[in-house]
């Protein structure tokens, strides 16, 4: 029969106690791990499942603006080509009305702004006296005269009989110089017809009696072949180079006596004669 050492046993037994102690404590840390891993884990999880949602969401908001994007430049496209074949339309236009050179009404084309040239109004003489009424109206190439008049000398203009204007201008220009245009019968407006057309020689409009005054003038002088003559009707209108001329009736001290509207591309002149 052996007999137990107590000490050794109660050692023996305490190092069994240390054990399990070790053992348990060792059991919870693996448990604390897999617990804080577990949770490390669905956090992680979590965390990406949010990420691809705002990603999808700027992507959507890209393709989006691009879209809009896409639409305005179509937007902005259709209006130009809009506007480009506007253009050529009115362009076609108008080679059209300059290669005729006329308008819908058989005249020259008269619209205001199309060309960049002046209307040059030139008073010849009339201006700040009495009589010699004449005036040149110019227009590119174009010249037409209103009135032709002379005007009686003064007191010290001795061995003087009549006064006609300086048409120096009209000579120099008279390629350009297209017609006279007279308003009524005063010698004050066709008394230097005879004298000025043997300078320069253009056709002349007046209306009836108007032109009977200015024959008889001419053929004291042996013009009336020289001279073309032509006889206007109130409301007619006569188109030379850059101007259209139209008649209006007036009163005056004689009869047949006319104001004439003066069409030309920079715009209309009325011109009242005597009214």
């Amino acid at each position: 029969m052996q007999i137990l050492n107590i000490s050794k046993l109660r050692n023996g037994i305490g190092i069994l106690k240390k054990q399990e102690n070790i053992t348990e404590n060792l059991t919870a840390e693996e448990n604390r791990k897999e617990i804080t891993e577990t949770m490390e884990n669905a956090a992680a999880e979590k965390k990406p499942a949010r990420r691809p949602a705002r990603k999808n969401t700027t992507a959507r908001k890209k393709k989006t603006d691009e879209a809009a994007g896409k639409e305005e430049k179509g937007g902005k496209a259709e209006k130009k080509a809009r506007a480009e074949k506007k253009t050529k339309s009115a362009s076609a236009e108008t080679v059209k009305v300059k290669k005729s050179g006329k308008n819908k009404d058989g005249g020259k084309d008269l619209k205001q702004n199309e060309h960049s040239s002046k209307l040059k109004i030139i008073p010849l003489g009339g201006l700040e006296q009495i009589g010699m009424n004449i005036t040149a109206f110019e227009y590119e190439d174009s010249i037409i005269v209103v009135d032709c008049g002379l005007s009686f000398p003064e007191d010290d203009m001795y061995g003087i009989d009549l006064v006609i204007p300086d048409i120096t201008y009209l000579k120099d220009n008279i390629d350009k110089v297209k017609g006279f245009f007279i308003t009524h019968g005063h010698e004050d407006h066709i008394g230097a017809i005879p004298y000025v057309l043997k300078e320069v020689n253009a056709p002349i409009y007046a209306t009836k009696l108007t032109n009977g005054i200015i024959e008889h003038k001419l053929k004291e002088h042996n013009m009336l072949t020289k001279v073309k003559r032509k006889v206007v009707k109130y409301g007619q209108h006569i188109n030379l180079g850059c101007f259209r001329v139209e008649f209006i009736k007036t009163n005056h001290s004689i009869q047949d006596a006319a104001a004439l509207a003066i069409y030309s591309p920079a715009g209309i002149v009325v011109h009242t004669g005597d009214f």
